[in-house]
């Protein structure tokens, strides 16, 4: 009986050394694809976002040679705003997304362990639109009740010439001196 005992001692002993050698080779290779974290990336956002247009922002890997690209050929699926897009990396690790605020100005990026959330300075499309159209509005305003100051008649050149103080320059010439003058 203690033969037996000491037997299935050692088979359990000998079964948790292969265990334990097969957790920690399980624990090499989850190192080699190693998980994103908010550490890995950085994002790059323009000076000025409009609300209802296409924003990009940039997506950039610390690392551009980061297990998790190479594993995917540099093609890695992002979650922006509950919208699943297929990011392309460059070969600096650099990639964009895109996006469009139109009531929330909120961003959230999700992937593996990378949580974004940050709340947008976006810039109202009507604080761009009303100025331009106010400065139209002015311009067919000037160009429609300026027409009338531009039109000049016959009447009006006639008049002018006659009542005009300054001796003219011009000379009456008749038809035959026209045509010696042509000649010589």
């Amino acid at each position: 009986m203690n033969k037996i005992v000491l037997l299935f001692i050692f088979l359990f002993s000998l079964l948790a050394l292969s265990a334990r050698e097969f957790n920690d080779a399980i624990n090499k290779q989850a190192g080699q694809t190693n998980r994103v974290n908010n550490d890995d990336v950085s994002f790059e956002f323009p000076h000025f976002i409009f609300s209802h247009t296409n924003t990009v922002i940039t997506i950039k890997f610390k690392d551009p040679n980061h297990p998790k690209l190479t594993a995917n050929n540099n093609k890695l699926n992002f979650i922006v705003n509950g919208d699943d897009q297929l990011v392309e990396f460059d070969k600096n690790g650099v990639g964009t997304v895109s996006c469009t605020f139109k009531g929330n100005n909120k961003l959230a990026v999700l992937f593996e362990d990378i949580t974004y959330n940050m709340q947008m300075p976006v810039i109202s499309i009507w604080y761009m639109i009303l100025p331009l159209g106010g400065l139209l509005l002015f311009l067919i305003y000037k160009i429609i009740f300026s027409k009338q100051g531009l039109s000049i008649s016959k009447k009006e050149i006639t008049e002018r010439k006659i009542n005009s103080s300054e001796k003219s320059n011009l000379r009456v010439v008749s038809r035959k001196e026209e045509e010696e003058e042509i000649l010589v």
